[in-house]
């Protein structure tokens, strides 16, 4: 099934399947796919802190802005009801490539409220500058570390049964048993000697190495890599030898993708400012080192627990 960006929601990510993933194995409550989109969704719109006294809802209108911006790629604030909409751009573009007008909507979607409005009388929120919604990235991702997971099941598996046998139809039956009694572990297996397997029966070897530990080290560098491009930094999680080169160019290449999600924001926040509109928009600072976005002094531990949320301007 493929994925409507115009539609896609919470149900759709709760639901999502293609291909390579059917329905029944993604709504089952523990697979490993499902938990990590919904974790790393979660994580993504957490990222930014949105903050209004006007801009409605009032209770939840950061929450709703990053939720769009997740799963859309831009959302909008309507100047004459300060209330933040989902919608898309329509009609011509001008000589800068600006839409002249959007078709905007609440969160539910329904006809009776959806409406155009000109450019110019909405605040256009982009998730970055191509308006390319954060779930493309985290299923990407995802799929990544689910195929590894379960490439690291069958490697797993491959050490209890190291070996193939080949039998006759008589005794394939006995031969299953065995294979059953070695899988939940019995301290002995016992056989009936009259049934002659040890005749009947033909064992080939796998020899399947083992290779769990380069999986799981692939699956944290997958992990680390989807971080570092939501602007979380990971070089805490890498060797304790990597020399200093190496963790400023980890941190410079972190700083990079914070700015994709960042500068579009920010653009958005000088807009409101200059209509007047009461909006503010802080970051969660996940640095290991607990450093400011602008370069500041280190904090120490009772100040970073006071600062963890950092306000743009």
């Amino acid at each position: 099934m493929s994925i409507d960006i115009n539609s896609f929601d919470w149900w759709n990510l709760c639901t999502y399947s293609d291909s390579n993933y059917t329905p029944n194995s993604w709504r089952t409550p523990l697979s490993t796919f499902k938990l990590n989109v919904i974790t790393y969704f979660l994580i993504a719109c957490n990222r930014f802190k949105w903050d209004s006294e006007t801009v409605k809802p009032l209770d939840r209108c950061g929450k709703l802005i990053e939720y769009y911006l997740a799963t859309r790629g831009q959302c909008f604030i309507d100047k004459r009801t300060l209330s933040v909409l989902q919608g898309y751009p329509t009609g011509k573009l001008d000589m800068y490539g600006n839409p002249e007008s959007f078709y905007v909507m609440g969160y539910n979607g329904e006809s009776d409220g959806k409406h155009i409005v000109k450019y110019d009388d909405v605040i256009w929120i982009k998730n970055n500058s191509q308006r390319i919604p954060s779930i493309y990235w985290i299923l990407k991702f995802c799929r990544r570390i689910d195929e590894i997971e379960k490439t690291m099941d069958l490697n797993i598996q491959a050490q209890k049964t190291p070996f193939l046998a080949e039998c006759d139809p008589l005794t394939e039956f006995s031969v299953k048993e065995i294979f059953k009694e070695i899988d939940t572990l019995e301290k002995c297996v016992v056989t009936d000697s009259a049934k002659g397997l040890t005749e009947n029966i033909k064992i080939l070897p796998l020899n399947a190495p083992y290779l769990v530990n380069q999986l799981y080290d692939q699956k944290i560098n997958e992990t680390n890599d989807l971080l570092n491009f939501f602007g979380i930094d990971t070089v805490q999680e890498k060797n304790a030898h990597m020399i200093y080169a190496e963790v400023q160019n980890s941190n410079e290449t972190t700083d990079n993708y914070t700015d994709i999600f960042v500068s579009e924001r920010k653009i958005a926040i000088k807009q409101a400012e200059r209509d007047g509109i009461d909006l503010r928009l802080s970051m969660l600072d996940t640095s290991p080192d607990m450093t400011d976005l602008n370069g500041g002094e280190e904090l120490s531990d009772v100040e970073a627990n006071d600062n963890d949320i950092e306000e743009i301007t």
